[in-house]
């Protein structure tokens, strides 16, 4: 996603529009409230070509009162179930279309009521609560034919198709600040005030807004990164239990990785208690500046002879009369318009942004105290409680998560092709991975998807395939139901595979080189491609399984050779429990994988007809390996969180290495790749140390060190023992046992060994491991396993020198809650309390 959309066509002309209408189309306001009165009914009165007002309805006995005396030829409701019954009295009683504008929670219930009457819809911001009633709403829409359109004016104003217009005057765009407030005199007054009515916090009430032009501006409608988000709740003497200001910092990310570091941040505050009402937007690029202050736009252009200024000054009445025309049309025309199919992308997307805001897992209050909930989405949740017992309980599950899980029970529990929960996650997953265009399938393990990507790599019985020999067995496991012949190679001082030692294993059979990048660590990259730099027919397969979103200098693990697989399982960073996903940059790979775990739809929907494999897009290869959607639906929960893991995962695991790492005996993880300088960002799934019992004082092991820390309650500190050397397993010894269609004598189950494999051994003999956390309130946990590595070890008659300098880095950055009544103080650069 980047931004410079094109700009929009010019404002109809009312003339032009008038001119080709006959009959208005007849609609009902539902919700006659402040929104109703102040933009909807104004602009529809004076479009008597478009629209004639002929019902209102709301609960309120003074509002309707009101729309009797400006309406008295229409007719009035309580409920938009009875708009409904009086449509069947007479043919005379036709409702085209109805503005919608009622409190969140009332929503759903009334746009099901008015599709069953035939009635087209324009709705008030938001587009929807969740994901699941967007798509629910938007599905029984489509099956009635019926269009849903979002109230969002400010896509049609002037001030935006300026701001796009004017862009590209100022070069690339490097950051943007952006403030909406609002000042509420009563916060505790209405549906608004109250998470269980559904009510909306600043962010999704506020701030839908500011999210939804800030995504507008972009190439294409994409859910925006959240790298920080705070929500406060400011007045303690008022009534209500929503955030009422969020600071907020989101990242624009480019569209591919050879791009990645070049990033747009936005710096956001949005709040309902500012000192004045404001909607400010400033865009700083390489050349220059572009401002919006309400609907007033500057843009200043540094030129080598001087700066230039242009100025515009739009009118906001504008902005809704042409969104009514733009819902005159869409109603009159037969089928929806890409308009209308880009403006529900970029709903869907608002939506998600405002959804991963809630979910970044910096959420505090400034009342807050462990009883006060936080918000998640627009539903009342409780926060997760820090564990008190030092246990690494992963996924924390938290109320946000049973929503989306709850939400999905009652959408779909099979999924047949690529929509739904499917498609968000795979379309979500290639753009973390900033690779959009590439194709990714889900399956139902990890094991499984190496499957399917070794399907699709087209190994064949005899074809040389070279793994790490410390790796889990699955890397390799999975490549063996193909025949190959398996050759292991020793690792480096991470555990990782060694470049070296691949240039060595390299022969004319060699079909591909299987990565894995252990505990989280990425491999040499820069090494390795070297290596296969020199062999271009030799294939790059990465099992990332262990390393979601890890870099190697600013690229995404999992994009550096022709395919890639993740496992979804267990405790792994994005987890769904169960289930795993492919990427790869080549169609065919793709189609192949298709048809290793999948059948019929899918395979039919996206194997081309005239490709040679589409006949056996109906059995495919006889397997199914497709994943649960609630797995998927909780793996993309975690997905989304996936910035902060990464963020308090990198500054725990800082911490721990400084504090751990400075006992003699314990040597910490070797984040430089072999001779080179290369920026290095491992994913943290765990933290391994090395135990030197060279080092250590006399008598002490690491079976004696482990179990000390086991005996003090760090019950998560482990010798890994499912994670080892291959070279002698059964499988790889004597597969011809097992696998006789494969390997059907012991001569073609006689591989080649690359051995001794010194550093593999070492590693799998000295390696500790222990979890590393990733919310902000583990803090404690981090520092209670510091004190106790660090209190054994000197009971051991280890000498450490004073804890301070850089262990307390990543203290001050994740500092613990404030006390009850404060607020914490923590900001990212560029957001300021006031403006």
């Amino acid at each position: 996603m980047t931004l410079g959309a094109e700009a929009p066509q010019s404002p109809r002309s009312i003339h032009t529009i008038q001119k080709s209408l006959s009959n208005p189309k007849n609609i009902a306001i539902v919700g006659l409230g402040n929104r109703a009165y102040k933009h909807a009914i104004p602009c529809i009165t004076q479009l008597p070509g478009l629209f004639k007002i002929v019902v209102g309805c709301d609960r309120d006995q003074s509002a309707k009162t009101r729309f009797c005396h400006q309406f008295p030829d229409a007719a009035c409701f309580s409920d938009a179930a009875e708009i409904v019954e009086w449509q069947k009295q007479s043919p005379e009683h036709k409702v085209d279309c109805a503005y919608v504008a009622v409190p969140h929670f009332a929503y759903e219930d009334i746009i099901k009521a008015l599709i069953d009457a035939d009635v087209h819809i324009l709705r008030e911001k938001p587009a929807a609560l969740t994901e699941g009633e967007f798509h629910r709403c938007h599905e029984y829409a489509e099956r009635k034919g019926i269009r849903l359109l979002t109230a969002s004016q400010s896509r049609y104003s002037q001030r935006l198709a300026r701001l796009k217009e004017w862009l590209p005057f100022i070069g690339t765009a490097r950051f943007i600040e952006g403030t909406r407030t609002l000042n509420c005199l009563d916060l505790g007054e209405g549906w608004r005030a109250e998470k269980s009515l559904s009510g909306g916090g600043a962010i999704s009430d506020v701030g839908w807004h500011l999210i939804d032009t800030l995504i507008g501006l972009a190439t294409r409608p994409t859910a925006l990164e959240v790298s920080y988000s705070e929500l406060i709740t400011t007045r303690q003497h008022q009534a209500y239990d929503v955030d009422d200001t969020a600071f907020v910092s989101l990242v624009i990310p480019n569209g591919t990785h050879q791009e990645s570091s070049r990033t747009v941040s936005c710096n956001l505050r949005v709040s309902r208690v500012g000192q004045k009402k404001a909607d400010d937007l400033i865009i700083t690029g390489t050349d220059g500046t572009l401002a919006a202050h309400g609907e007033h736009i500057t843009v200043e252009i540094f030129l080598t002879s001087g700066r230039k200024q242009l100025q515009f000054h739009g009118c906001h009445e504008e902005s809704f009369r042409q969104l009514l025309y733009a819902f005159h049309e869409e109603i009159c025309s037969s089928e929806p318009s890409e308009q209308y199919k880009a403006f529900k992308e970029q709903d869907l997307a608002v939506i998600r942004t405002i959804q991963r805001i809630y979910d970044s897992g910096n959420n505090e209050t400034s009342q807050a105290s462990d009883s006060i909930p936080s918000v998640v989405g627009w539903r009342a949740y409780e926060k997760p409680k820090a564990s008190t017992n030092n246990r690494f309980d992963w996924p924390v599950i938290d109320h946000g998560m049973e929503l989306a899980l709850n939400d999905q029970l009652h959408t779909t529990l099979s999924i047949y092709s690529n929509n739904g929960v499917f498609e968000e996650f795979e379309r979500e997953f290639k753009e973390v991975h900033s690779q959009p265009e590439w194709y990714a399938l889900l399956h139902n393990s990890g094991s499984n998807a190496l499957s399917a990507l070794y399907s699709a790599c087209d190994l064949r019985p005899g074809d040389e395939v070279i793994f790490p020999v410390y790796t889990f067995h699955a890397t390799c496991s999975s490549a063996m139901h193909f025949g190959i012949r398996p050759i292991f190679v020793d690792v480096d001082q991470n555990g990782n595979i060694s470049a070296e030692a691949v240039e060595h294993a390299i022969t004319a059979s060699t079909k591909a080189v299987v990565i894995t990048h252990m505990w989280g660590i990425p491999c040499d990259m820069a090494a390795l491609s070297a290596v296969l730099k020199k062999h271009p027919n030799i294939l790059l397969l990465e099992d990332c399984s262990h390393a979601h979103g890890a870099r190697f200098n600013n690229q995404v693990v999992g994009t550096f050779g022709d395919g890639a697989a993740w496992s979804l399982q267990g405790q792994k960073i994005i987890t769904g429990g169960e289930g795993g996903i492919v990427l790869t940059k080549h169609r065919d790979f793709h189609i192949r994988g298709l048809l290793w775990g999948h059948y019929n739809k899918r395979c039919f929907v996206e194997i081309p007809s005239d490709h040679p494999l589409r006949p056996f897009a109906s059995t495919g290869s006889g397997l199914k390996n497709r994943a649960h959607p609630l797995a998927i639906r909780l793996a993309l929960d975690q997905l989304r969180k996936l910035p902060s893991f990464q963020t308090h995962k990198s500054a725990y695991a800082e911490k721990l290495i400084a504090e751990i790492g400075q006992i003699p005996f314990l040597e910490p993880p070797q984040l430089r790749a072999t001779g080179r300088r290369a920026n290095i960002q491992p994913a943290w799934y765990a933290l391994c140390f090395r135990f030197k019992a060279e080092r250590a004082p006399k008598g002490v092991t690491r079976k004696t060190f482990v179990q000390a820390l086991l005996d003090k309650g760090l019950l998560d500190v482990d010798i890994p023992r499912s994670t080892g050397l291959l070279h002698e397993e059964a499988l790889f010894t004597r597969p011809h046992h097992l696998l006789p269609h494969l390997y059907p004598d012991a001569a073609s189950a006689t591989f080649k060994h690359k051995g001794p494999y010194e550093t593999a051994k070492a590693f799998y003999d000295e390696l500790i491991k222990i979890p590393v956390w990733a919310y902000q309130d583990d803090l404690a946990t981090v520092e209670h396993y510091c004190t106790i590595f660090r209190a054994t070890a000197v009971e051991f008659g280890a000498v450490l020198p004073d804890r301070s300098g850089e262990s307390g880095k990543a203290s001050k950055r994740l500092s613990a809650k404030p006390a009850k009544g404060g607020r914490q103080s923590k900001r990212p650069r560029g957001i300021a309390d006031s403006q």
